[in-house]
């Protein structure tokens, strides 16, 4: 969660939000939140459909 919050600027809890909402798609891999880093990249960038 840390990595992907630095990377989009945000802070964990607000990243967290973000993950259980399905606003980025990320998915919950054991206890850790994963996310392919060009999908991350999509979604901010406007290229996600």
């Amino acid at each position: 969660m840390t990595a992907i919050a630095r990377m989009i600027g945000r802070t964990e809890r607000q990243t967290f939000h973000l993950c259980t909402s399905g606003e980025i798609p990320a998915r919950k891999v054991g206890n850790r939140w994963v996310i392919e880093r060009s999908k991350l990249v999509a979604v901010f960038t406007g290229d996600a459909a």
